[in-house]
């Protein structure tokens, strides 16, 4: 971990004000589940990439004209 040189920024599920520098290695290895629960919101579904998609294609409809 210590030679690790890329960091990840993460909203510190804690205080939002701030942002949480971690070495990529430790968040993919400790700490990525324990934040992505923390800072999930609860009581609600991902959209699927299906319906994403069609939301993106309306809006750069829109854009076009």
């Amino acid at each position: 971990m210590k030679r690790c040189l890329v960091h990840y920024g993460v909203i510190d599920p804690s205080d939002s004000s701030k942002v949480l520098e971690i070495p990529f290695c430790a968040m993919n290895t400790i700490h990525r589940e324990k934040i992505e629960l923390a800072l999930a919101i609860q009581g609600e579904q991902a959209k699927k990439p299906e319906v994403i998609q069609a939301e993106i294609e309306e809006l750069l409809e829109t854009v076009k004209d």
